[in-house]
């Protein structure tokens, strides 16, 4: 009787100290957004949360509304503004390439569009399409139409 009271105990502590795999990946983020906090307490308990859920079940609703209370704090004072901006695009950026979702929201906005150049063998382009580094035609990148 006296092992198992043991075990439960080493068991709970080992559970609250230690996190789960997995769990943390945006830590960084809380603390670079922490600074901020005292802009406006609510919004950054509502970023704490939704930042959490979405670390935990990889729900990109979650993200996206984390993404939302950055921006938020960052109108709460204009001098801040610029930083927690870029702060959110990163944050959005890495979050959606952890989760994967199927309409990326950042992953089609911030990164810059590169032109590609389809050539024929007399090197002629034969027509260009606008894809980003990950490899996504965007904007009016599809085959058939071309930018000038």
């Amino acid at each position: 009787m006296n092992i198992l009271v043991w075990m439960l105990l080493l068991v709970l502590v080992l559970w609250t100290f230690f996190p789960r795999p997995g769990a943390g990946r945006f830590r960084a983020f809380e603390e670079q957004v922490h600074k901020y906090s005292g802009l406006d307490p609510n919004e950054w308990k509502s970023f704490l949360t939704e930042i959490r859920e979405f670390d935990k079940g990889l729900a990109v609703g979650h993200l996206y509304q984390a993404v939302e209370h950055v921006r938020n704090l960052g109108l709460m004072n204009t001098n801040f503004t610029d930083e927690l901006n870029s702060l959110a695009d990163r944050l959005g950026y890495e979050g959606e390439l952890v989760a994967g979702p199927k309409r990326p929201k950042f992953l089609n906005e911030v990164i810059p569009d590169q032109p590609f150049t389809y050539y024929l063998n007399d090197s002629k382009p034969m027509d260009t399409i606008y894809v980003n580094p990950t490899g996504i035609a965007v904007g009016n990148g599809f085959v058939g139409r071309t930018r000038s």
